[in-house]
């Protein structure tokens, strides 16, 4: 940059004018590739998840911009209102949500969260590595899925999710943590849509 903070103009630099930076990428033998976002998160995403989870760690700002985040979305937590024509139906099914999900519940299957903790961790994990799903299991109670553990067989289920041509979900894979901490790829589970909230 000059002194008068104008970009220079000089051969091989990239500057701020027109169409420079593509002709300089192209004589360097560098081009983009047209591929989407979606298509890319396919090969980079176990890489992309890892570098926003170590930006949440290490850095102070990051994780307070992720932490101001889930604060303003979860608030208090969510409530159920019922609104059928039967108020003993209402207060009833009210009344069951709150012990089900409230402070006294505990949906999650290890029981030790109540449902605003597990509605932060949900949030906290969406912003942080982009998704996250739930099992629905026996009983009422859901097992919490971090997004490193969608993932299936082959390159095609980097993501974890069989999908039809139009893109809608068949079925959910879910690996569990094997040895180093990783999710083991070869013994993921394939769930049903109806099994698992995404």
């Amino acid at each position: 940059m000059s002194r008068a903070g104008q970009y220079t103009n000089r051969t091989g630099q990239y500057t701020a004018y027109g169409y420079r930076s593509a002709r300089v990428a192209a004589r360097e033998g560098r081009s983009p590739v047209s591929a989407s976002a979606e298509v890319h998160a396919q090969y980079d995403r176990a890489r992309i998840v890892a570098q926003s989870r170590e930006f949440k760690r290490d850095n102070l700002i990051y994780g307070g911009m992720i932490e101001r985040a889930v604060s303003y979305i979860v608030g208090q937590g969510f409530g159920l209102q019922s609104r059928t024509k039967s108020k003993t139906w209402n207060k009833q099914a009210e009344k069951l949500w709150r012990n089900y999900w409230g402070h006294r519940g505990r949906p999650e299957v290890k029981q030790l969260s109540s449902g605003s903790r597990v509605e932060r961790m949900v949030a906290r994990e969406l912003l942080v590595a982009g998704d996250t799903g739930a099992l629905k299991l026996t009983g009422g109670l859901i097992q919490l899925i971090e997004s490193e553990q969608l993932i299936g067989k082959g390159a095609a289920l980097n993501d974890g999710i069989e999908k039809t041509e139009a893109g809608a979900p068949t079925k959910f894979h879910v690996a569990q943590y094997g040895r180093g901490g990783q999710p083991d790829r070869a013994k993921a589970t394939p769930y049903e849509p109806e099994h698992f909230l995404f």
